[in-house]
Order: structure tokens, then C-alpha cells, then sequence
């Protein structure tokens, strides 16, 4: 039995128990945890194979995982496969994975969360026989986008109920482009200052003026993500730490998305991140 790798939790709110009630609403139980340094990505894929594997235990037939794209999130993959095939390699069979948000190459992104997805986790978890390309679901990115969100939000009722079981989120933070606008923590396709989309009760939106490129985007609404069971946060790198600070502001989801991670609701949030505290 391998030995649990350390962790240091350096903010805590709520309890790992049942949603706390404030007013007419629950709120999700928050964590924000700072894996000790060099444990980051073993830390929150041991964490998030645990949290899988204990749906796999209470759900019969599917488990829905939204993944984003990005650097951040292919560093936590790999490793994923290796702490699920230690712990429960069972899940695999159960897992219809989707994207958080989407969009197509341009010379800014040349590489699309689909392709990091695939690359890092799709490719090798298909080729060892552990799961089936029919568990991976693209959004449709055609000309009629209307249509595209419409099908790909009929195929989450199919194979999620109607929502993610698990939604892997990196928050953004730094500068939307180099000396740009400040990123106050976006995640997935929603951006500060958008207050339609948290007004939207859609599953997935288009974007089309997205201050990060490209420009032309789609992605979950905070309307799906809320309901989530579980928001599995990563916030790496210390040109994010504005982000981390933007996190503990007053809750403010329109100026800060990150504050998602706070919404009301019955399900679990955790954040990781690698950022030192002072």
C-alpha cells in the first residue's frame, strides 16, 4: 500500500459532510488546497481518482467528466489514468468525458482543448482497451451553432442526466494576452464583466468576444456548472497569484468567475494550487 501523499490545506470552509444552508439556499462546500511542493499533480489526482471511484460506487451506469484544455490540466491527466488503475480501474467502463468549453485552432491557440484532452488522457486509455471512443464526446463546432449546443447538450441528458458528475476547471488569472487586460480568474469560456451569461439557463453558450483568444468560443454555463457534483479547480503558476487573491475577495461572480466555485447548491468545490502563500 503506497503511502498517502502529503498535503498541507491552508484554507478550509465548510465540512466534507453535507452542504451547509444559508438563507433559502445550500452552498457548496469550498476547499482551497496547497499540495505540499513537489506532490501538486500526484496530490490532486490521487484526490480527484478518489472522488471517481467513490461515484463509481453509487452510479449504476454513467459517471460524466468535463475536462478543460489547456497546459494546466494535461499535467493532472496522465497521472489520472495511473492513480484510477491502481485504486479502481473499474471506473473506466463508466466514464463519458466531455469539454468544459471549446473552440477551434487559430494561430493564438493552434492546439484545441480537444486535442490536449485526447492527447494526455483519450489516446492511451483507448488504445490499452480501458474505455471506447464512443465515451469521448466533442462538441459539434459547425456553422450552425445553434444546433451544435442543442445536440451536445441532448447528449449530456443522454449519458450525464443532465449534468457533469465531476467538471475539471483551471482558473485563469495574469493577463488575458501579454501586457493585456487583467484575468481576474475565468474558467472555462466565461469571462469577467459578462453578467448574460450567469443570467443564461442554457447548458452550453457561445461566446463570441472572448478578451483570451480566440475570440469565438463555446462553453458550459454557470447555469450546468453549478449543478455539478463535484468543481475540481487547478490554479498553477505564480503569475496567477492575483487570481488567488481575486478568490478571496467579497463573492462577486461577474468580476470574479473563480467565485463560481462558491455557488449555491448541494455539491463539493476543491481547489488546487500551487501558488506559496506569503
Amino acid at each position: 500500500m503506497r503511502a498517502a501523499t502529503p498535503v498541507a490545506v491552508f484554507a478550509r470552509f465548510g465540512r466534507p459532510t453535507t452542504p451547509r444552508k444559508v438563507g433559502k439556499k445550500f452552498m457548496r462546500h469550498f476547499k482551497l488546497i496547497r499540495p505540499t511542493t513537489g506532490y501538486f499533480y500526484r496530490a490532486a489526482a490521487m484526490d480527484l481518482a478518489g472522488h471517481l471511484a467513490q461515484m463509481n460506487v453509487s452510479k449504476p451506469k454513467h459517471i460524466s467528466l468535463a475536462l478543460c484544455g489547456g497546459k494546466t490540466v494535461g499535467g493532472l491527466l496522465s497521472l489520472l489514468i495511473e492513480e484510477l488503475m491502481q485504486r479502481d480501474a473499474t471506473v473506466f467502463p463508466k466514464l463519458q468525458v466531455f469539454e468544459t468549453d471549446s473552440f477551434e485552432p487559430s494561430p493564438e491557440r493552434p492546439e484545441p482543448n480537444w486535442k490536449i484532452i485526447m492527447d494526455r488522457f483519450g489516446d492511451y486509455v483507448v488504445t490499452h482497451d480501458l474505455m471506447t471512443l464512443d465515451q469521448f464526446h466533442r462538441c459539434p463546432l459547425t456553422a450552425d451553432r445553434t444546433d451544435d449546443l442543442r445536440v451536445y447538450s441532448q447528449r449530456l441528458r443522454d449519458y450525464g442526466g443532465g449534468r457533469f458528475d465531476v467538471a475539471v476547471l483551471s482558473i485563469g488569472g495574469g493577463t488575458f494576452t501579454p501586457g493585456g487586460e487583467e484575468d481576474p480568474g475565468h474558467v472555462a469560456g466565461i469571462f469577467p464583466g459578462r453578467k448574460e451569461v450567469w443570467g443564461d439557463t442554457s447548458d452550453f453558450i457561445p461566446i463570441l468576444n472572448s478578451p483570451k483568444p480566440p475570440a469565438v468560443r463555446v462553453t458550459s454555463s454557470p447555469h450546468l456548472l453549478g449543478k455539478s457534483r463535484l468543481l475540481f479547480g487547478l490554479l498553477v503558476g505564480e503569475e496567477r497569484r492575483n487570481a488567488l487573491d481575486r478568490l478571496h475577495e467579497t463573492r462577486d461572480p461577474i468580476r470574479v468567475p473563480s467565485h463560481l466555485f462558491y455557488a449555491s447548491g448541494t455539491g463539493e468545490s476543491l481547489v488546487y494550487t500551487d501558488i506559496v502563500t506569503p
